[in-house]
């Protein structure tokens, strides 16, 4: 019987040890060899052993929700890892060898105290979805971590320090020369403990600020901004025509950029701004289920007629407008 179990123990993919109560995890490499999924996810975790990157065919790990003060360098042995999850943590930092799992699709360091945007990002070319909420991070870095990221269709940054979206810092950057080969590539970090500041890093010529960002990002559907300190959202996200919803609540906003290319877009969610007017939003015709301006500054209600250009006709569109003047 124990050979039996040992047999069908080093066939499973899937270990689920969340929620265990777990300081140290226990070497499951021998037990499971060719686990694809691994939960670690509400334990007390302070680290992750060297063990786990012997885990060669693991596609996705959750370490969400523990104590964890450091990502190993060790897990760029992880080559076929799809989806890391490392949110409510300790983490200051990634380390840059996270750069080789390029199959990654979805990385979520959320929550954690983290303050700048980790270069290496930007050689994870593959992924879709990216969470760096709840951190305490300015905006400085991200146009070398994001810009090559051109795969995104979630990218979430709300609840951070973000002042401006048109930040000074991001229109003095330096363009290279362009590529012989027409195709812009990554920056290469010869040391892990090589700086790389904005103004140096490799990116295509443009105007600046997240103007310079949005074109690359054509793929991106959710956009994800909100409790930061925005006055402003730039006007090249008219050309986001994938674009279905954009989260922008608790900023500083007080208009609204001409947004008339934005398609798809199905739900906008704007409460606790500075916006003064539902008149002047240049949006797709006709194509909002949910608009929420609630804790605004708007003091004339919108007509029937304004409202039917905004809202799509249905039983589930609408419009949310308390706590304005």
């Amino acid at each position: 019987m124990g050979a039996a179990q040992a047999v069908q123990h080093s066939r499973d993919t899937t270990l689920d040890l969340g929620s265990s109560n777990l300081k140290k995890v226990p070497c499951v490499y021998k037990s499971h060899p060719a686990l694809t999924h691994l939960c670690l996810s509400h334990n007390r975790l302070r680290t992750l052993p060297n063990s786990l990157w012997k885990l060669e065919s693991l596609e996705i790990l959750d370490a969400s929700c523990n104590h964890l003060t450091s990502l190993p360098a060790g897990v760029s042995r992880l080559w076929r890892l799809e989806k890391l999850l490392l949110g409510d943590n300790w983490l200051e930092s990634i380390p840059h060898q996270l750069s080789q799992c390029d199959k990654l699709h979805t990385l979520n360091i959320s929550g954690n105290t983290i303050s700048d945007l980790p270069l290496c990002l930007e050689s994870l070319t593959s992924l879709t979805s990216l969470a760096i909420s709840h951190c305490s991070i300015t905006l400085d870095l991200y146009p070398a971590a994001v810009a090559f990221l051109t795969n995104l269709t979630n990218l979430d940054i709300c609840n951070n320090r973000c002042g401006e979206l048109a930040s000074s810092g991001w229109l003095n950057m330096k363009a290279p020369k362009e590529p012989t080969d027409g195709v812009w590539k990554p920056t290469q970090i010869d040391s892990p403990k090589e700086t790389v500041r904005p103004e140096l890093v490799s990116l295509p010529p443009a105007k600046g600020c997240l103007d310079m960002l949005l074109p690359t990002l054509m793929h991106l559907s959710v956009l994800d901004v909100g409790t930061n300190t925005l006055s402003v959202l730039p006007e090249m996200m008219s050309r986001l025509t994938n674009l279905t919803l954009i989260k922008a609540e608790d900023n500083q906003l007080e208009s609204l950029p001409d947004l008339s290319g934005c398609s798809a877009l199905h739900s906008m969610m704007l409460a606790h701004n500075q916006l003064t007017s539902v008149s002047n939003l240049r949006i797709p015709q006709a194509t909002l289920i949910r608009l929420d301006l609630r804790k605004n500054r708007i003091a004339v209600a919108p007509t029937p007629v304004e409202i039917a250009s905004i809202l799509r006709e249905g039983p589930n569109s609408q419009l949310r407008l308390s706590g304005n003047p």
